[in-house]
């Protein structure tokens, strides 16, 4: 069903200094209601939506624009960006062994593994690690909400996933504790695109 979405009498739902990737386009002209006081979406919707253009249900195996499609771009980057966020966490037990953090040194022979032991040094430099990670999620979460609010969900979910595929890139150049933990740190940020699809999905459903 194509469903239009218009209160005559009703005032403005979204404020005037909204960004415009929110705002509702004016009504057409010679359409009953078209005074200021009313709000008029002219795009006609494949979900039946509430006054604010948000969908009242979900069909998901359709990819109709805006909702779906928002929905599903929303998912596909989160778990892309989930992905490369805890991408170092398995592979710990081979980075630690690799940069010379264990107290039976490296391995020589990846065909004959020694198993590492873990000592003081190596459980001071993946804890560090870990904490850096955590905090540069949580300074990238403080801010990026207000990001998706001026510039839409879509362009900031975008920036994060391209700015630190770069760090998540490189990490494989670490060379010691310290530079494990800076990389760690700015990939930490793509964790922040978790803020950006809760903004996402709850400007396009009426949850």
């Amino acid at each position: 069903t194509i469903a239009r979405v218009w209160t005559p009498s009703s005032p403005p739902r979204v404020p005037p200094m909204s960004p415009k990737w929110m705002q509702h386009s004016s009504p057409p002209s010679g359409v009953p209601g078209s005074n200021s006081g009313s709000t008029f979406c002219t795009t006609a919707f494949k979900l039946p939506v509430d006054e604010d253009g948000k969908a009242l249900r979900m069909n998901v195996f359709s990819m109709a624009r805006p909702h779906m499609r928002a929905f599903h771009c929303a998912w596909f980057s989160f778990f892309l960006a989930f992905t490369g966020w805890f991408a170092l966490s398995p592979l710990m037990p081979l980075v630690r062994v690799s940069m010379g953090l264990c107290e039976n040194g490296d391995w020589s022979d990846f065909d004959d593994p020694r198993e590492c032991v873990c000592a003081k040094r190596c459980q001071d430099a993946i804890g560090t690690s870990n904490m850096v990670a955590v905090s540069g999620t949580i300074a990238m979460r403080l801010v990026v909400g207000s990001w998706a609010q001026v510039y839409g969900p879509r362009a900031t979910q975008t920036a994060l996933l391209c700015t630190f595929a770069v760090p998540l890139a490189l990490i494989g150049l670490a060379q010691d504790e310290r530079s494990l933990a800076a990389g760690r740190f700015f990939i930490g940020g793509i964790g922040a695109t978790f803020v950006v699809t809760h903004f996402w999905t709850s400007s396009m459903f009426a949850w």
